[in-house]
Order: structure tokens, then C-alpha cells, then sequence
């Protein structure tokens, strides 16, 4: 088993391992040592509860291992995960980074992906209807297109044919 480490903060009561396991020195009063229960949060990290006088307070284990075994002599505020994986808390898996840093990582490595035109979420027209419009561009007005498409000619306006 690896070293475990006192977390700052919480001496007496909680050590971690480069693991990410997170070990209770007095699991509910009873002087026996236990792995503490993961949680999974739903954006997909893993947090632990740890409780000092009855009060309960959550922890992201990927900050919890950072801050206990990885140096940050730039003080980067963000830690993140090399492989992508918000479950693996691995120490060799973790890196501080800049929100900047972090983001162009998750790009770079197609863990974060953006979709555009009918494919975005808020999308109000089709790749069918814009084409359509497109079509008919020719012999109607913005105006008269809205009408008959039933939206704004903002809308209209925002089609790459329109724009410029």
C-alpha cells in the first residue's frame, strides 16, 4: 500500500495516498482506521465527505491529492486531469493548470468538443430549413421569409448568407 499523508487541514482525522483513497483515523469515533466512501457528483468528479466537530464538509479528491503531493510553485488554482478521466485521482494523472491551461488541454484532446449551426443546442432552424431559406432568399424579402418560416428576421440575419 502506498504512503498515506495527512491532508492539510485535518490532521488526526484524515491521510491520502497518491491512489486517491482517502483513509478515516477514527472512522465514526471508534479509534479503527476505514477508506473513506467515494461520491461522484453529477459534472462526473469524485468528492469525499470529511467531517471535523459534526460538521460535514466536501472535498474533490483530485484537489485533495493535488494539494497533498504535487507541488505548485506557480500557484495554479485548477487541477487537471491528463487522460481526461474525472474518476482516475491517480497523483500521476494530475497536474495544477490555469483555467486557460485546462480548457486547451480538454480541446487539444477532444474531451471537450463545440458544435455549431443546427447542431448546437439552441439552434432554431434545421441545416434544412437554413437551406431552404437560402433557396428563397432569391425571391422573398427577410421579411416575408420570416413570416412564412415563423421566426425573426434576426434570425434570418444570422444565416452566413446574410451576414456582411
Amino acid at each position: 500500500m502506498k504512503e498515506f499523508r495527512t491532508i492539510q487541514g485535518w490532521q488526526g482525522l484524515y491521510k491520502i495516498n497518491e491512489k486517491g483513497e482517502v483513509l478515516s483515523l477514527n472512522y465514526r469515533r471508534t479509534g479503527k482506521p476505514k477508506l473513506v466512501k467515494l461520491n461522484y457528483s453529477s459534472s462526473g468528479y469524485v468528492y469525499v465527505n470529511l467531517n471535523k466537530h459534526n460538521i460535514g464538509h466536501k472535498h474533490s479528491l483530485h484537489r485533495l491529492v493535488a494539494q497533498t503531493f504535487l507541488n505548485n510553485p506557480e500557484n495554479k488554482p485548477q487541477v487537471n486531469h491528463k487522460d481526461g478521466n474525472k474518476r482516475n485521482n491517480h497523483l500521476k494523472n494530475l497536474e495544477w493548470a490555469t483555467a486557460k491551461e485546462n480548457r486547451r488541454h480538454g480541446i487539444d484532446n477532444g474531451f471537450i468538443t463545440f458544435r455549431h449551426g443546427a447542431a448546437h443546442k439552441c439552434a432554431v432552424l434545421t441545416e434544412k430549413q437554413r437551406n431552404w431559406i437560402k433557396l428563397l432568399s432569391k425571391d422573398y424579402s427577410r421579411s416575408d421569409l420570416s413570416d412564412i418560416f415563423n421566426i425573426s428576421i434576426t434570425t434570418i440575419n444570422k444565416i452566413p448568407q446574410f451576414i456582411g
